[in-house]
């Protein structure tokens, strides 16, 4: 059985917290999002086509993988070739070459970007340095403003490289020109000056879409409020995933449903769960099973699933008799059903389960790493947690050790670390396999935007940042 940590906790941040600097996370998709570009291999090199399938540019790049093009952003989109980090455009394909640690998409004309030397930057469309690496993390910009962490403390940069000191213990991407902020009571908004909107003291937030957002009341309920920062309706929710393309999926009474930025209900109440939309389509679950809807509502093809993976790559699980594979967003198969269990595809590779073993298959099919892991979770910044003899390591793209199995439990690589289990305490491990927080903490620390909170198991906060300080909050 394969375990994917990684989409319950994108699930769990749409729920809450909106991510950082990730082109997958749908909390970006703040305009319809047709058109988009879907990466994919052919005779071991890549190109992109649309959701039809129509190819835009030939199979002729040499990576070892590629976002998603989203033009509504950007037509261009990071590429990773032997773990480092380049850009490919939709027509000329690269454009700038592999030289960064990481890269962020573009958005508002510049993306960050992490030079040798592990600094953050900024990036315009021509690989030129706007504003040069300063900074231990650099968010996207949105509404003219970007999050920037420097030195511990975090900062709202401006388009023109004008930095502001923000005294919360953590900030958030910004989305139309609002950012989640943290502090030791709770979370709230502030605006692209600094100016607080809403005063962090709120159980949750999701970031902005379409000139709304939620956050959770001290007694548990999520309302939504407008770019003021005024509640906008008195309907009170369960729980809620924030406004992608257009509309929210929230949960009142137990049953989930979709709701307009006029608070009113766009689709009816009647799914057991639901999930943003994204290219047009969403996932929902009814009567036991899972299927894709269309914006209206209609089924958008009668491929069902029994696990909630959504689209990722451009791709999705999905099962037939008994049988898991892939499919495009026009429905048809990219990888028939044939394995006995299937990850969604990141960085370019998926984790397959075949005749009881697992191994990693690329977006045509074709075995990059042979089956031969008892267990496996997806790629993250070039490493994959794999279990063999009981035991968690980490292997890279040759599917070569890198961590040898000595843990007894793995997941992804967030920020240059790796969170693994001892017992039931989670530490993290650099590249290495060295210790950088030893296993103390009782739940999951999710980094984002250069730190995560880790939960003592005494009750105690610390932030952590991926350099190895851990504050106490």
């Amino acid at each position: 059985m394969i375990w994917n940590i990684r989409i319950l906790a994108c699930l769990w941040l749409l729920a809450g917290l909106a991510g950082c600097s990730s082109s997958d996370n749908p909390q970006e998709t703040g305009a319809a999002s047709a058109g988009w570009l879907y990466p994919f291999v052919k005779e071991g090199k890549w190109g992109y086509r649309d959701a039809a399938g129509v190819v835009r540019l030939q199979h002729t790049l040499s990576v070892d993988w590629c976002e998603i093009i989203r033009p509504e952003h950007s037509q261009l989109a990071p590429f990773c070739r032997n773990n480092l980090y380049g850009y490919v455009h939709a027509d000329k394909g690269i454009v700038v070459p592999a030289r960064y640690l990481a890269a962020g998409p573009f958005r508002e004309g510049r993306a960050p970007a992490q030079d040798t030397s592990g600094l953050w930057g900024y990036l315009n469309e021509q690989g030129e340095w706007v504003i040069r690496p300063t900074y231990d993390w650099a968010g996207v910009f949105g509404g003219g403003a970007a999050t920037v962490l420097q030195n511990g403390r975090y900062h709202i940069l401006l388009a023109g490289g004008q930095a502001i000191l923000l005294p919360y213990v953590r900030v958030f991407d910004f989305y139309e020109g609002l950012a989640i902020v943290e502090s030791a009571q709770g979370y709230g908004f502030v605006n692209a000056r600094g100016r607080e909107v809403v005063p962090p003291r709120y159980l949750g937030a999701t970031g902005f879409g379409h000139a709304r957002a939620f956050l959770q009341r001290p007694g548990g309920g999520w309302v939504l409020i407008d770019t003021s920062g005024k509640i906008t309706s008195e309907a009170s929710y369960e729980a809620v995933y924030g406004f992608t393309e257009g509309r929210a999926a929230v949960r009142m009474r137990g049953t989930w449903g979709y709701i307009g930025a006029d608070a009113q209900a766009v689709l009816e109440f009647k799914y057991e769960e639901a999930y943003p939309f994204e290219n047009g389509i969403a996932l929902v679950k009814e009567r036991d099973q899972f299927a894709w809807i269309r914006s209206e509502g209609e089924y958008a093809f009668d491929k069902k699933q029994p696990v909630p993976f959504p689209f990722s790559q451009g791709l999705a699980v999905a099962e037939e008799k008994g049988l898991a594979g892939y499919l495009r967003p026009n429905g048809g198969w990219q990888i028939p059903a044939q394995f006995t269990n299937a990850q969604p595809f990141s960085e370019g590779l998926a984790a397959v389960e075949q005749d009881g073993k697992v191994g990693f298959v690329d977006t045509e099919g074709r075995f990059i790493i042979q089956p031969q892991y008892e267990s496996a979770q997806p790629f993250s910044e070039g490493l994959a947690a794999v279990r063999n003899g009981g035991q968690w390591g980490y292997i890279d793209r040759k599917g070569e050790w890198v961590i040898r199995p000595a843990f007894g439990g793995a997941f992804d690589f967030q920020e240059g670390l790796g969170a693994v289990a001892e017992g039931e305490l989670i530490g993290f491990v650099n590249r290495k396999g060295e210790w950088v927080f030893r296993p103390q903490f009782r739940e999951l620390p999710l980094f984002q935007c250069g730190s995560a909170v880790g939960h003592l198991a005494d009750g105690r906060r610390l932030l952590l940042t991926p350099q190895g300080s851990a504050t106490p909050f």
